[in-house]
């Protein structure tokens, strides 16, 4: 997307309670928006391609009976079942276009696996964590670790775990310096970011950047850099 000096966001949005969420994009210049899926049931959490052409998100029911990973076409709106994705939530598209990674939460099950992003067998990654996302290389993944209620950093390669910070919903910069989370607080949640080295352990301390008090109702929330 960067090629063309736009960015994007993707949302889920609904026309009544009653009525299918589908994906839409939203370029951030202009402020327009069009709609990228086309499906009557309940889609969330989109995550681009590589290349833009393509997203990853929830999609369910299907068959009115699970969860599901789907790929949709941004230009056509077709989506396809992504194979090997039952109860495939939070999906995460690597960056290098190969692998997309995911948590069984869909079966409320907190483990995280990752999957050709044509489709294929799930190969484990931990357990118990959920909400995984890519490093800029495509070697690493953040993740909330159920256990200890931290982000932490994985190693694909040696399955080396680094706690990171304590949060939730991490997303690691493009250029892979930093990793920006949510801390929760008293009916409020704010945006921090800490810097990470290349092998995924913090650097120093983590630095706030939303400044909402507790008891305002206000909860910042899923961060993602431009």
């Amino acid at each position: 997307m960067a090629s063309f000096f736009v960015l994007a966001l993707l949302f889920a949005t609904a026309n009544l309670l009653a009525q299918p969420f589908n994906i839409f994009q939203v370029n951030v210049r202009t402020g327009d928006a069009e709609q990228v899926s086309f499906l009557d049931n309940q889609n969330f959490n989109p995550s681009y391609s590589n290349n833009g052409h393509a997203i990853v998100h929830e999609s369910f029911p299907v068959a009115d009976v699970y969860d599901v990973l789907m790929r949709t076409d941004v230009a056509t709106g077709v989506s396809t079942p992504i194979p090997g994705t039952q109860a495939g939530n939070d999906a995460s598209w690597s960056p290098d276009g190969n692998q997309i990674a995911f948590d069984l939460y869909g079966y409320n099950i907190p483990a995280i696996f990752t999957i050709p992003a044509t489709g294929g067998t799930p190969e484990f990654v931990f357990y118990p964590g959920v909400d995984p996302e890519w490093s800029q290389n495509s070697q690493m993944l953040a993740f909330l670790d159920w256990t200890t209620g931290m982000i932490s950093t994985i190693d694909l390669a040696t399955g080396e775990v680094n706690p990171v910070a304590y949060g939730g919903q991490p997303c690691w910069s493009p250029n892979g310096q930093y990793i920006a989370y949510i801390v929760p607080g008293d009916r409020v949640s704010n945006i921090f970011q800490i810097e990470v080295d290349p092998a995924g352990e913090p650097v120093g301390t983590p630095i706030q950047l939303t400044f909402d008090a507790d008891f305002s109702d206000i909860y910042n929330g899923y961060p993602t850099y431009s």
